[in-house]
C-alpha cells in the first residue's frame, strides 16, 4: 500500500498509522513511503508510531526520508512490539531538540532493518539523549528475538543500539552485517543484559570508526555485558575513545576473530586496550585479529584481563592465539589483573 504525504507532520504520521492498520488486517504486506522528505509527528497521546505484525515499512526511491517532528520532551519513531516486521531503504533523521530514539524493539521476533540510514543530528543537538536503536524487553515476560541489520549507516547519534541495563527480558538472535556506524557519541552498540537474559548475536563484515564520545565509561564499538553465544568477525574498528570490543559480567561463548583494530582505547585509563574481559566473563577466543596501536599518544596494550572491580569474579578460559599486533613502546600483548586458565599462544607482537 502506497503513502502519500500529507497536509501537515501530524496529517503524515496519521496517513501512516493507518496505511499499515489496514495491511496488517489484511495478514500482513508493505507500506510504501514516497520519494521524498516526508515530516513526521507522531501523536502526543503516545508519543510514538506503533508497528502492527507483519508490516514491511519501504521507501520508494533514493530520496525517501522521514524527518522526525519530536513531541517534547520525549519522542520516538516506530515502536514494534508485536514480531515480523522491517524498515527497509529509508533514511531516518529528526528536525528539533528532543529526547527518544528512532526505533525501539520491545517484543516479538522476526525483525529486519536492511538499507537504512539513521542519522540522529546529534552533533547539532548534542544536549539531548537521542538514540538509533534501543532494544527494550522491559518485562521478564517480553522476548526480543530475530533481530538483523544489514546494509545500513548509522551515524550522528548518541548510542547507535542500546540495551538498558533495567530490561529484564530476553533478547536472543541479533545479526548485525555489512552495516557502518560512524561519529557516534556513545556507544555503537551495546549489548547490556545484566538484569535480564541475552544470547546468540552476530556481529561481521561491518565497519565502525570516529567514535567521538569523551570517555571514560562511553565509546566502545560493541559492549557486552551477560550474554551468551557472541561472535565478532571480520569487522574494521578505528578510533574509538575506549576499548573498542568491552566484555563483562558473565559474558561466555565468544570468538572475536579476523577483525582489524586501529586506535583503540585513546583516552588514558588504566587498563586501556583494544579488548578487555572483566568481571566473570569466560570461554573467549581472540584469534587472527590485526592491531595497530601505534597511531594514538597514549600506550595501549591489545587485551587486558581483569575482575573490573573488587568484588567480581575474575575471568576465566580466555585463549589468545595468532594475532598480530603493532604497539608501542615495551607494551605487552596483554595484561592479566587476574585470571585463570588464560592461553596466550603464536602471537606476534612489534614494537612500532
Amino acid at each position: 500500500m502506497r503513502v502519500t504525504a500529507g497536509t501537515s507532520p501530524s496529517d503524515n504520521a496519521v496517513r501512516i498509522e493507518r496505511a499499515m492498520r489496514q495491511v496488517s488486517q489484511r495478514g500482513g504486506g508493505t507500506v510504501v513511503l514516497p520519494d521524498s522528505r516526508v515530516l513526521v509527528k507522531p501523536s502526543q497521546r503516545t508519543n510514538r508510531i506503533d508497528v502492527p505484525a507483519g508490516v514491511h515499512i519501504v521507501g520508494s526511491g533514493k530520496r525517501s526520508e522521514l524527518a522526525l517532528v519530536p513531541n517534547v520532551p520525549w519522542t520516538e519513531l516506530f515502536h514494534f512490539s508485536k514480531g515480523n516486521g522491517s524498515v527497509s531503504r529509508l533514511k531516518l533523521t529528526r528536525t528539533d531538540v528532543a529526547y527518544g530514539r528512532m526505533l525501539t524493539f520491545e517484543n516479538g521476533h522476526g525483525y529486519r532493518l536492511d538499507r537504512l540510514v539513521i542519522d540522529t543530528g546529534y552533533s547539532r543537538w548534542p544536549t539531548n539523549d537521542f538514540s538509533a536503536i534501543q532494544l527494550d524487553p522491559d518485562d521478564r515476560h517480553d522476548k526480543v528475538s530475530g533481530l538483523s541489520i544489514t546494509n545500513s549507516t548509522i551515524q550522528n547519534t548518541q548510542y547507535g543500539l542500546m540495551e538498558p541495563s533495567d530490561a529484564k527480558g530476553t533478547v536472543s538472535g541479533v545479526t548485525v552485517d555489512r552495516s557502518v556506524f560512524q561519529n557516534n557519541h556513545s556507544d555503537d552498540l551495546e549489548f547490556n543484559a545484566p538484569s535480564g537474559v541475552g544470547r546468540d548475536v552476530v556481529v561481521k563484515n561491518s565497519t565502525f570508526r570516529n567514535n567521538t564520545a569523551p570517555g571514560p565509561g562511553a565509546g566502545f564499538a560493541v559492549g557486552v555485558a551477560n550474554y551468551q553465544n557472541v561472535q565478532i568477525l571480520n569487522n574494521s574498528f578505528s578510533n574509538h575513545p575506549m576499548n573498542t570490543v568491552h566484555l563483562e559480567d558473565r559474558t561466555a561463548r565468544v570468538t572475536i576473530k579476523g577483525n582489524s583494530f586501529v586506535k583503540a582505547s585513546t583516552v588514558d585509563t588504566g587498563f586501556a586496550s583494544a579488548i578487555v574481559v572483566l568481571s566473570g566473563t569466560h570461554d573467549v577466543t581472540i584469534t587472527n585479529n590485526r592491531i595497530n596501536l601505534t597511531r594514538q599518544r597514549n600506550v595501549a596494550v591489545p587485551v587486558v584481563i581483569g575482575p573490573g572491580g573488587a568484588k567480581a569474579r575474575n575471568p576465566w578460559n580466555i585463549r589468545m592465539t595468532n594475532n598480530y599486533a603493532l604497539v608501542k613502546h615495551t607494551a605487552a600483548f596483554h595484561t592479566d589483573y587476574g585470571s585463570a586458565n588464560t592461553v596466550a599462544q603464536r602471537n606476534l607482537r612489534r614494537v612500532g
